[in-house]
């Protein structure tokens, strides 16, 4: 197997680096490489943020635009951290902002999506989340019901402050673990006024973790209920090249109640908030959405509880019955 040289004495994006030569799947430019914030279960956090001068940006965005693609994704561990030099992790407002403006201006840019962003910036700098949001509206790539939002994949990983100082101590700076359930929770009320919608991971079974931090973690999940976002349950996997690669990963056959718990209590919450604006973009018949959403589901949840059931135990059988019951959903923005 080849792999790539990743060490920082190649990351010359000044000098060396070489731009792409065709346009990028979902047109995507890189942005900045590597994050530095040192959680352990991560390998792009391990490696110090290089940013990638904005002219090498733009002229990748020209690329992209003269191949045929109107749509830009911006790849990046951290959106809110471009440009940023401080060791606390403050954000670089007029190099964000100067960033986005720049791609959204240049002619034949139709839409944006950044891969990832952290949250801890967004609570230091709420103003640079209103800006981005001024310029990243008026070219959103997806909607919640007739809406257009903006969206980016976030970590929230566990709502423990023992597993935050234990695993990612640099995931809330300039705050402190103990402060991270606020943290999360004032950043997705900012978020959500200004239409940023986001996507986040939670880890499941990181070692030795307890189950009060998952207790924790579900009084986080509690504070969450009335945001619009859409959260992912990970199983802890040990990745390559991370501090915590030799650890053993978490498996679905040692769950706790509640484990179980909160990975319903995620995907409860994502049908309710997102099932109407799927189905609606896919189901236009009035009578055929009902018969889907009130037969076929349920059916589907009840006939895959009993077989998973069968094969993987009485947890996960629970869990499709409950995920498949009609539910009554998030009122829908239409304006």
């Amino acid at each position: 197997m080849v792999k790539a040289d990743e060490s920082l004495s190649n990351w010359d994006y000044s000098g060396i680096m070489p731009l792409i030569h065709h346009v990028g799947i979902h047109g995507e430019v890189e942005i900045s490489k590597g994050c530095g914030r040192n959680c352990q279960f991560c390998t792009p956090t391990m490696q110090s943020k290089v940013d990638i001068p904005l002219e090498k940006v733009m002229k990748e965005v020209a690329l992209t635009v003269t191949e045929g693609s109107d749509h830009v994704t911006l790849i990046t561990e951290d959106l809110f951290l471009y440009g940023s030099k401080d060791k606390r992790f403050i954000p670089n407002k007029e190099a964000v902002v100067g960033l986005v403006k720049s791609v959204a201006d240049y002619p034949g840019v139709k839409s944006i999506q950044s891969s990832h962003m952290s949250l801890a910036p967004v609570v230091q700098n709420p103003r640079m989340i209103k800006e981005l949001a001024e310029i990243l509206i008026e070219k959103s790539w997806y909607s919640l019901g007739k809406k257009a939002i903006i969206t980016a994949e976030t970590g929230i990983e566990t709502g423990s402050p023992r597993l935050m100082k234990k695993y990612m101590g640099g995931k809330m700076l300039p705050y402190k673990p103990q402060q991270w359930q606020e943290v999360v929770t004032n950043a997705f009320g900012i978020l959500n006024d200004n239409d940023w919608y986001p996507l986040a991971t939670l880890i499941i079974g990181l070692p030795e973790e307890k189950e009060e931090d998952m207790l924790q973690t579900l009084e986080l999940m509690d504070k969450l209920k009335d945001y619009n976002a859409f959260y992912v349950p990970l199983f802890f996997v040990p990745l390559e090249n991370c501090v915590l690669m030799n650890k053993k990963g978490a498996e679905m056959d040692s769950l706790s109640q509640a484990r179980w718990d909160f990975f319903i209590k995620c995907w409860e919450y994502n049908i309710k908030i997102w099932k109407p604006t799927f189905l609606d973009n896919r189901i236009h018949n009035p009578l055929l959405y009902k018969a889907f959403d009130h037969v076929f589901i349920p059916s589907f949840g009840k006939i895959a509880g009993y077989y998973y059931g069968w094969t993987r135990g009485e947890q996960l059988k629970q869990a499709f019955w409950t995920l498949s019951t009609p539910q009554p959903t998030a009122k829908k923005s239409t304006n």
